[in-house]
């Protein structure tokens, strides 16, 4: 049997003199986190905090993007390429620059024409302390013209930003540490959030 890809052990993003953007690697999912048939890789220009997108959402226009400082985006994947989630790490210059971010994505939801949103999939998920979230779930139409419902979920602390995003956002999930619903997914990464040293996340970049 093939070993899966996994993320290769170097800083994220030779541009980011960031002292912590080491921990981008600890918060997202990792390969640790998902069976043996699956693998966790790097997604195309996923280290750019540069030129690199992360708030793609709605069309909207985000200024706050130019205040990330470093970023990793992995992806979930089965053999056949087929993402099952992923994730998103971001560090900003400080938390301002991510209630910005924060207000921007709000702003850009109340105002969206361009998406067929759901109610907020995340009513009943668990909170952590000290991380905030937004929770959007929207119908789109794949290339065969069948309706799927995707998720997307921001994740706060600080100046810590974490996207996950869900292709197929309703129904049993790949395990992601031994939890197959959306919610308890997110909720391993909150987990992660609140768990990291308040001299990151409070940190002035």
């Amino acid at each position: 049997r093939a070993t899966p890809p996994t993320i290769a052990p170097t800083d994220p993003g030779p541009q980011s003199t960031d002292p912590d953007a080491r921990v981008l690697r600890e918060i997202g999912v990792q390969q640790q986190d998902v069976d043996e048939n699956r693998a966790v890789i790097i997604i195309p220009d996923g280290t750019d905090h540069v030129d690199g997108v992360t708030l793609d959402f709605c069309d909207g226009v985000f200024t706050s993007e130019t205040l990330r400082t470093a970023r990793l985006q992995v992806a979930d994947v089965d053999r056949a390429a087929n993402v099952a989630l992923s994730t998103e790490a971001v560090l900003y210059r400080n938390p301002a620059a991510v209630d910005r971010a924060f207000a921007e994505l709000r702003r850009t939801r109340a105002d969206c024409t361009t998406e067929e949103f759901r109610a907020p999939p995340d009513a009943d998920w668990a909170e952590a302390d000290g991380v905030e979230r937004l929770a959007y779930s929207f119908e789109t139409i794949d290339d065969e013209g069948n309706p799927t419902v995707g998720t997307s979920v921001y994740l706060r602390r600080g100046r810590v930003f974490l996207g996950v995003y869900f292709p197929e956002g309703t129904g049993p999930q790949p395990p992601v540490d031994g939890r197959t619903t959306v919610g308890g997914i997110v909720e391993l990464f909150q987990e992660r959030l609140a768990d990291l040293p308040d001299s990151v996340v409070n940190r002035k970049a």
